[in-house]
């Protein structure tokens, strides 16, 4: 697609930009290269004078005004399981779009404004804004899986099945061989609660000598998982946030990447797909739905139940001996290739190319139930004020 096209698309980008979430790696990593085929502004819950990406940011307050002098073709909004993105989703209610979930699980409070039932739960929060979506993307194939059933019966949908898997982007680095740590370096990801499947990775290290275990989990479940680990008797270890950030710092080095989940809509692709770029052993749990994204040979996978800790035990000693024989080279040079950054700005500027006709109607449709809606407002307006005045000149009247 040429740059030089006339017809380029203006986007409303929403965005947060708290550095740490998701929400701001992925617009970080796609904005340099969509912004050369596309009009792009920023719309972040900050004030006026910020630039992101060589692009000017707005207060997202100020974006119906910018809209009626630019006319934007796509609305795009990220959600994720933070609040910083709690300004998406109240926008989002004001104006369709298309939108990012990088979480199924919201278990962030949303912002009164769009409350309705203060007893919904995380599920309900996402089918929330599902159903105000135009058109949804995630890279969490629960959310493809769920997300399909529930888009089915949105009567904002512009298509029937009107959500798509996009992988996190990758900024990919030439390839080059790793040695082992003669201390192997373990990376957990997972919550301090069961559906995380710690119990099973801690009971696999008891007979695991010489190795050093990170600790990936919520912010607020830091002290629980380090009183887990010094219950359990595991001296070396270090407990951090599973932000963008520290996961991207400690999977550099690291020798295994576990990401136990007995639940799919929990499981983090973020974590699994930066294991790989950096040519990361990854154990896992055997489930074709967590896997369909990723290559099989590159992931072990391990059975849940009764023996799950002695595989990964297994796995674990395999690794260490050297009995593990992968070709990473051609992972990164057959497969991830595809998670690139300009790969993944080129598929999501495909995407806004196909719908933008049918978001067009949409918006047209959109803009004449509004202004009926506004008409019927100030009609109904209007006639108590005439009411109001007959009262006063009644009043006066008496005087």
């Amino acid at each position: 697609m040429s740059k030089e096209n006339n017809n380029r698309l203006k986007i409303a980008f929403f965005t947060p930009l708290k550095e740490n979430s998701k929400s701001f790696y992925f617009s970080n990593s796609i904005l340099p290269y969509l912004k050369e085929f596309a009009d792009i502004d920023i719309f972040s819950d900050t004030n006026n004078t910020d630039t992101f990406c060589d692009l000017k940011v707005y207060n997202y307050l100020t974006s119906f005004s910018h809209d009626n002098k630019k006319h934007y073709d796509i609305f795009f909004y990220q959600v994720e399981d933070d609040k910083s993105t709690n300004f998406c989703r109240v926008h989002l209610a004001l104006r369709p779009g298309v939108v990012l979930f990088h979480d199924f699980y919201l278990s962030v409070v949303p912002p009164q404004t769009i409350i309705t039932n203060l007893l919904l739960s995380q599920c309900d929060n996402i089918k929330r804004d599902l159903g105000k979506a135009l058109f949804s993307l995630s890279p969490n194939p629960f959310v493809i899986k769920e997300g399909r059933c529930i888009t089915r019966n949105n009567i904002n949908s512009i298509y029937e099945n009107n959500i798509s898997y996009i992988p996190y982007p990758l900024t990919l680095n030439e390839y080059k061989e790793k040695k082992q740590n003669e201390i192997t370096k373990i990376v957990f990801e997972g919550s301090t609660h069961a559906k995380s499947r710690y119990h099973k990775m801690i009971q696999s290290l008891k007979n695991i000598e010489s190795f050093k275990l990170i600790w990936l989990t919520n912010k607020n479940e830091i002290n629980d998982a380090i009183k887990i680990l010094n219950d359990n008797e595991i001296k070396n270890f270090k407990v951090l946030e599973n932000s963008v950030k520290d996961i991207q710092n400690e999977l550099q080095g690291a020798d295994i990447a576990i990401c136990l989940l007995k639940k799919l809509e929990y499981f983090n692709t973020f974590f699994i797909t930066e294991a790989l770029k950096n040519n990361v052993f990854v154990i896992s749990n055997d489930s074709k739905d967590n896997f369909k994204i990723f290559p099989n040979n590159y992931i072990a996978k391990v059975t849940l139940g009764v023996n799950e800790s002695r595989e990964i035990e297994f796995f674990i000693k395999a690794y260490k001996e050297n009995k593990i024989m992968l070709d990473y080279k051609a992972l990164n040079e057959n497969y991830l290739m595809n998670f690139s950054c300009k790969n993944i700005a080129f598929e999501l500027l495909t995407l806004f190319n196909q719908i933008k006709v049918e978001i067009a109607k949409f918006y047209k449709d959109f803009e004449i139930q509004k202004e009926r809606a506004k008409k019927k407002v100030l009609k109904k307006a209007f006639s108590k004020c005439d009411d109001y005045l007959m009262d006063v000149r009644e009043e006066l009247n008496l005087i």
